[in-house]
Protein backbone atom coordinates (compact mmCIF):
# COMPACT_ATOMS: atom_id res chain seq x y z
CA UNK A 1 0.00 0.00 0.00
CA UNK A 2 1.62 3.25 -0.81
CA UNK A 3 0.70 6.01 1.98
CA UNK A 4 -0.80 9.00 0.64
CA UNK A 5 -1.46 7.84 -2.72
CA UNK A 6 -4.05 9.98 -3.85
CA UNK A 7 -2.06 13.23 -2.96
CA UNK A 8 1.31 12.21 -4.64
CA UNK A 9 -0.61 11.42 -7.51
CA UNK A 10 -2.40 14.17 -7.68
CA UNK A 11 0.95 15.99 -7.96
CA UNK A 12 1.09 14.72 -11.21
CA UNK A 13 -0.92 17.65 -11.93
CA UNK A 14 -0.79 21.35 -12.38
CA UNK A 15 -3.80 22.12 -10.21
CA UNK A 16 -2.22 19.49 -7.25
CA UNK A 17 1.00 20.80 -7.27
CA UNK A 18 -0.49 24.55 -6.59
CA UNK A 19 -2.61 23.18 -4.25
CA UNK A 20 -0.05 21.19 -1.86
CA UNK A 21 2.90 23.42 -2.94
CA UNK A 22 4.87 20.23 -3.85
CA UNK A 23 6.04 18.48 -7.03
CA UNK A 24 7.91 15.75 -7.89
CA UNK A 25 11.38 14.73 -8.84
CA UNK A 26 12.06 11.46 -10.34
CA UNK A 27 15.55 9.89 -10.45
CA UNK A 28 18.06 8.23 -8.42
CA UNK A 29 20.19 11.84 -9.90
CA UNK A 30 17.97 13.99 -9.74
CA UNK A 31 17.01 13.18 -6.28
CA UNK A 32 21.13 13.68 -5.71
CA UNK A 33 21.21 17.02 -6.95
CA UNK A 34 17.87 17.61 -4.55
CA UNK A 35 19.55 16.38 -1.32
CA UNK A 36 22.76 18.51 -2.34
CA UNK A 37 21.04 21.72 -2.44
CA UNK A 38 19.15 20.80 0.72
CA UNK A 39 16.06 20.88 -1.12
CA UNK A 40 13.08 20.34 1.57
CA UNK A 41 11.83 16.78 0.81
CA UNK A 42 8.80 15.32 2.38
CA UNK A 43 9.38 11.38 1.37
CA UNK A 44 10.57 9.14 -0.83
CA UNK A 45 9.07 6.39 -2.56
CA UNK A 46 11.49 3.62 -4.33
CA UNK A 47 12.03 0.28 -5.07
CA UNK A 48 14.11 -2.28 -2.68
CA UNK A 49 17.64 -1.42 -3.50
CA UNK A 50 20.52 -3.41 -3.25
CA UNK A 51 23.32 -2.92 -0.58
CA UNK A 52 26.32 -1.09 -1.50
CA UNK A 53 24.18 0.54 -4.72
CA UNK A 54 23.90 4.16 -5.98
CA UNK A 55 20.10 4.00 -4.73
CA UNK A 56 20.78 2.48 -1.82
CA UNK A 57 23.54 5.34 -0.95
CA UNK A 58 20.56 7.77 -1.86
CA UNK A 59 18.23 5.88 0.66
CA UNK A 60 20.77 6.05 3.71
CA UNK A 61 21.96 9.55 3.13
CA UNK A 62 18.16 10.74 2.70
CA UNK A 63 17.52 9.05 6.05
CA UNK A 64 20.07 10.19 7.74
CA UNK A 65 18.59 13.46 6.99
CA UNK A 66 15.34 12.55 8.25
CA UNK A 67 13.54 12.40 5.32
CA UNK A 68 11.28 9.42 5.08
CA UNK A 69 10.94 6.53 3.42
CA UNK A 70 8.35 4.08 1.65
CA UNK A 71 9.11 1.44 -0.08
CA UNK A 72 7.03 0.20 -2.51
CA UNK A 73 6.99 -2.48 -5.69
CA UNK A 74 8.01 -1.38 -9.58
CA UNK A 75 4.18 -1.13 -10.26
CA UNK A 76 3.09 1.25 -7.32
CA UNK A 77 6.29 3.09 -7.99
CA UNK A 78 5.14 3.64 -11.73
CA UNK A 79 1.25 4.74 -10.57
CA UNK A 80 3.18 7.74 -9.20
CA UNK A 81 5.24 8.54 -12.20
CA UNK A 82 5.63 11.17 -15.39
CA UNK A 83 7.57 8.58 -17.09
CA UNK A 84 7.24 4.86 -18.40
CA UNK A 85 10.35 4.04 -16.89
CA UNK A 86 10.66 5.42 -13.75
CA UNK A 87 14.48 4.76 -12.02
CA UNK A 88 14.06 3.40 -9.00
CA UNK A 89 12.83 6.84 -7.15
CA UNK A 90 10.45 9.43 -6.77
CA UNK A 91 10.73 12.22 -4.38
CA UNK A 92 8.14 14.43 -2.94
CA UNK A 93 9.91 17.73 -2.21
CA UNK A 94 8.41 21.50 -1.11
CA UNK A 95 8.55 23.79 -4.33
CA UNK A 96 11.19 26.22 -3.99
CA UNK A 97 9.89 29.91 -2.72
CA UNK A 98 12.46 32.40 -4.72
CA UNK A 99 11.44 36.37 -4.56
CA UNK A 100 12.58 38.92 -7.38
CA UNK A 101 14.49 40.05 -4.66
CA UNK A 102 16.96 36.98 -4.76
CA UNK A 103 17.67 37.83 -8.17
CA UNK A 104 18.10 41.97 -7.76
CA UNK A 105 19.39 41.95 -4.80
CA UNK A 106 22.92 40.87 -5.38
CA UNK A 107 24.83 43.93 -5.93
CA UNK A 108 28.10 41.73 -4.92
CA UNK A 109 26.98 39.40 -8.19
CA UNK A 110 27.52 39.57 -11.69
CA UNK A 111 25.73 37.81 -14.60
CA UNK A 112 22.91 38.40 -16.76
CA UNK A 113 18.97 38.20 -16.20
CA UNK A 114 17.00 36.06 -18.00
CA UNK A 115 13.33 36.89 -18.99
CA UNK A 116 11.16 33.87 -20.66
CA UNK A 117 7.95 34.89 -22.15
CA UNK A 118 5.98 32.63 -23.27
CA UNK A 119 8.07 29.88 -23.69
CA UNK A 120 5.70 26.84 -23.88
CA UNK A 121 8.08 23.75 -24.26
CA UNK A 122 8.79 22.80 -20.98
CA UNK A 123 12.26 20.70 -22.55
CA UNK A 124 13.18 24.23 -23.40
CA UNK A 125 12.93 26.12 -21.09
CA UNK A 126 14.26 23.33 -18.56
CA UNK A 127 17.07 23.59 -20.44
CA UNK A 128 17.57 27.69 -20.74
CA UNK A 129 17.21 27.71 -16.74
CA UNK A 130 20.07 25.06 -16.80
CA UNK A 131 22.18 27.09 -19.22
CA UNK A 132 21.19 30.51 -17.40
CA UNK A 133 22.74 28.97 -14.25
CA UNK A 134 25.79 27.38 -15.96
CA UNK A 135 26.65 30.44 -17.89
CA UNK A 136 26.55 32.43 -14.16
CA UNK A 137 23.53 34.64 -14.49
CA UNK A 138 21.77 36.10 -11.45
CA UNK A 139 18.39 34.50 -11.98
CA UNK A 140 15.33 33.68 -14.49
CA UNK A 141 11.93 35.67 -14.63
CA UNK A 142 8.86 33.83 -16.32
CA UNK A 143 6.01 35.24 -17.36
CA UNK A 144 2.76 33.64 -16.69
CA UNK A 145 2.16 32.31 -20.43
CA UNK A 146 5.44 30.57 -19.80
CA UNK A 147 4.92 26.68 -18.55
CA UNK A 148 4.82 25.63 -15.28
CA UNK A 149 8.37 25.57 -13.54
CA UNK A 150 7.52 22.49 -11.77
CA UNK A 151 6.02 20.69 -14.48
CA UNK A 152 7.98 17.17 -14.47
CA UNK A 153 9.29 17.52 -17.97
CA UNK A 154 10.91 21.02 -17.42
CA UNK A 155 12.18 19.29 -13.58
CA UNK A 156 13.81 16.56 -16.10
CA UNK A 157 15.59 18.70 -18.51
CA UNK A 158 16.31 21.25 -16.09
CA UNK A 159 18.73 18.66 -14.38
CA UNK A 160 18.97 20.15 -10.77
CA UNK A 161 19.06 23.92 -11.42
CA UNK A 162 15.84 24.11 -10.64
CA UNK A 163 16.62 23.38 -6.83
CA UNK A 164 19.53 26.22 -6.27
CA UNK A 165 18.98 28.54 -8.75
CA UNK A 166 16.35 31.69 -8.54
CA UNK A 167 13.14 31.27 -11.04
CA UNK A 168 10.15 33.43 -10.48
CA UNK A 169 7.05 33.91 -12.39
CA UNK A 170 6.47 37.52 -12.62
CA UNK A 171 3.53 39.76 -14.31
CA UNK A 172 4.27 43.39 -13.92
CA UNK A 173 6.51 43.98 -16.65
CA UNK A 174 7.45 48.10 -16.17
CA UNK A 175 8.19 46.56 -12.77
CA UNK A 176 10.99 44.84 -14.15
CA UNK A 177 11.96 47.62 -16.35
CA UNK A 178 12.42 49.95 -13.20
CA UNK A 179 14.38 47.27 -11.52
CA UNK A 180 16.52 47.11 -14.51
CA UNK A 181 17.17 50.92 -14.65
CA UNK A 182 17.51 50.98 -10.92
CA UNK A 183 20.35 47.83 -11.08
CA UNK A 184 21.71 49.98 -14.66
CA UNK A 185 21.52 46.89 -16.19
CA UNK A 186 20.09 46.94 -20.20
CA UNK A 187 16.56 45.42 -20.91
CA UNK A 188 17.43 43.40 -24.27
CA UNK A 189 14.90 42.62 -26.53
CA UNK A 190 16.03 39.40 -28.69
CA UNK A 191 14.85 39.38 -32.38
CA UNK A 192 14.82 37.09 -35.21
CA UNK A 193 15.13 39.64 -38.17
CA UNK A 194 14.71 42.93 -37.07
CA UNK A 195 17.57 44.84 -34.92
CA UNK A 196 20.83 45.85 -33.96
CA UNK A 197 23.75 42.82 -34.28
CA UNK A 198 24.55 40.92 -31.47
CA UNK A 199 28.09 43.01 -31.06
CA UNK A 200 25.95 45.52 -29.20
CA UNK A 201 26.17 44.09 -26.24
CA UNK A 202 30.15 43.80 -26.03
CA UNK A 203 29.06 47.30 -23.93
CA UNK A 204 27.65 45.92 -21.64
CA UNK A 205 29.30 42.88 -19.12
CA UNK A 206 25.60 42.10 -17.72
CA UNK A 207 22.34 42.96 -19.16
CA UNK A 208 18.62 41.48 -18.96
CA UNK A 209 17.83 39.42 -21.99
CA UNK A 210 14.54 39.14 -22.77
CA UNK A 211 13.62 35.48 -25.24
CA UNK A 212 10.10 34.97 -26.39
CA UNK A 213 8.06 31.51 -27.10
CA UNK A 214 8.99 29.24 -29.65
CA UNK A 215 6.05 30.66 -32.02
CA UNK A 216 5.30 34.20 -31.09
CA UNK A 217 7.93 35.43 -30.07
CA UNK A 218 8.54 37.70 -27.13
CA UNK A 219 4.97 39.96 -26.58
CA UNK A 220 5.03 43.20 -27.68
CA UNK A 221 5.02 45.01 -24.30
CA UNK A 222 8.99 44.48 -24.05
CA UNK A 223 9.18 46.34 -27.28
CA UNK A 224 8.44 49.76 -25.51
CA UNK A 225 10.26 48.89 -22.74
CA UNK A 226 13.25 47.59 -24.06
CA UNK A 227 16.52 49.40 -24.12
CA UNK A 228 17.88 47.62 -27.39
CA UNK A 229 16.72 45.37 -29.85
CA UNK A 230 19.53 42.87 -31.35
CA UNK A 231 19.84 40.00 -33.58
CA UNK A 232 21.35 36.93 -34.60
CA UNK A 233 22.66 36.88 -37.84
CA UNK A 234 21.44 33.56 -39.15
CA UNK A 235 21.55 32.31 -43.18
CA UNK A 236 18.34 33.80 -44.76
CA UNK A 237 17.38 30.16 -45.19
CA UNK A 238 16.71 29.74 -41.79
CA UNK A 239 13.44 30.74 -40.48
CA UNK A 240 14.52 31.31 -36.56
CA UNK A 241 16.41 29.10 -34.35
CA UNK A 242 15.38 26.83 -30.99
CA UNK A 243 14.74 29.19 -28.43
CA UNK A 244 16.85 27.22 -25.86
CA UNK A 245 20.02 27.54 -28.32
CA UNK A 246 19.17 31.19 -29.18
CA UNK A 247 19.91 31.72 -25.14
CA UNK A 248 22.55 29.55 -24.89
CA UNK A 249 24.52 31.59 -27.62
CA UNK A 250 23.45 34.85 -25.67
CA UNK A 251 24.37 33.67 -22.38
CA UNK A 252 27.75 32.44 -23.45
CA UNK A 253 28.61 35.58 -25.29
CA UNK A 254 31.13 36.62 -23.12
CA UNK A 255 33.28 33.12 -24.67
CA UNK A 256 33.26 34.97 -28.39
CA UNK A 257 33.32 38.55 -26.70
CA UNK A 258 35.79 38.48 -23.66
CA UNK A 259 36.09 41.36 -21.75
CA UNK A 260 40.02 42.02 -21.88
CA UNK A 261 39.43 41.35 -26.09
CA UNK A 262 36.33 43.70 -26.69
CA UNK A 263 37.80 46.56 -27.86
CA UNK A 264 39.58 45.13 -30.88
CA UNK A 265 36.53 42.47 -31.53
CA UNK A 266 35.40 42.93 -35.09
CA UNK A 267 31.32 43.71 -35.23
CA UNK A 268 28.94 41.11 -36.46
CA UNK A 269 26.77 42.00 -39.33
Amino acid sequence: MIPHRKRVQSLLDKRGRREHHQFLIEGVRLVEEALAADLAIERLYHIAAPSDTRLSRVLELASGRGVRLAQVTPDELLSLSDTQTPQGVIAVAFIPQWSEDDIWATEERRGDVLILDGVRDPGNLGTLIRTAEAAAARGVFVTPGTVELTNPKVVRSAMGALFRFPAVVITAHEQVAARCQESRLPLVLTSVRTGEAVSRLRAHPSVVLVLGGEAEGAGQVWESLADMVVRLPMSPRTESLNVAVAGGILLFRHIWYPSDEASEAEPIT
